[in-house]
């Protein structure tokens, strides 16, 4: 399966700034890797975006 990923989602060189690069980073991090790979299944996508999700609300309950 192969899913589309805006390209300015990219990871940074330097460290986020902001709860929003924040935010984009671990969707980089999660969905788009899992998105990109040969063979992900859409079942594979679900689970990495439900822990992306858990992920960035941690984020945000901790700022």
């Amino acid at each position: 399966m192969t899913a589309y990923v805006h390209s300015s989602y990219v990871l940074p060189r330097e460290r986020p700034r902001t709860l929003r690069e924040m935010l984009d980073n671990e969707m980089v991090r999660s969905v788009k890797l899992v998105c990109e790979r040969p063979g992900s299944t859409q079942e594979d996508v679900e689970k990495a975006a439900r822990e992306a999700y858990r992920a960035i609300q941690m984020m945000l309950a901790e700022s």
